[in-house]
């Protein structure tokens, strides 16, 4: 699964649970601007990733799986001009851990990790009135390619050169008995 596939299942979750239309969760770096309206806008996005392991194993002959499971960490943004933000941050939360969430996680093989972190970011858009809040979420996730292998029959076979200039000028004059 590629970070955004894993950002769209975020995002299927979140519109789901929240009763929300596909325009308003948007993914994070579609130039994204809030609307002057109260209704509730949903970005979702990547903070940041980490590598826990790589594998590397053949599903055939001529076949390798290379994989790398990752924990990322999602920033989920939550932005009204009104009380929609303020009102829906904790349905956002408890979204990330429904029934429906659990689903979508298993169907995916992503596991969204257990707590959430809730920060008002409002006192930055104060002149504007905007409410925002940012939820982040660790999500493990295993990322993976087939890839075919060269096996060693089906190689050229190896060319030996020799170098005359390089041969040993004793071993050149000795006779051969």
């Amino acid at each position: 699964m590629t970070t955004n596939q894993v950002i769209a299942v975020l995002g299927k979750i979140l519109r789901q649970e929240l009763s929300l239309p596909t325009e308003r969760v948007v993914r994070s770096g579609e130039n994204f601007k809030v609307p002057h309206d109260p209704d509730l806008y949903i970005v979702v996005g990547l903070a940041y990733s980490q590598i826990i392991s790589s594998t590397r194993h053949y599903t055939d002959r001529d076949t390798a799986e290379q994989g790398v499971n990752m924990v990322g960490t999602f920033n989920i943004d939550l932005t009204s001009e009104g009380q929609e933000a303020t009102d829906k941050h904790q349905d956002a939360v408890m979204a990330l851990k429904s029934h429906y969430s659990e689903q979508l996680q298993e169907t995916h093989g992503i596991k969204i990790s257990r707590g959430a972190q809730v920060m008002d970011l409002s006192f930055a858009e104060k002149p504007a009135s905007i409410k925002r809040f940012r939820i982040t979420a660790n999500v493990h996730y295993t990322h993976t390619i087939e890839r075919p292998v060269d096996n060693f029959d089906k190689l050229e076979d190896p060319v030996v050169i020799v170098d005359s200039n390089s041969i040993n000028p004793e071993i050149k004059s000795k006779e051969v008995i």
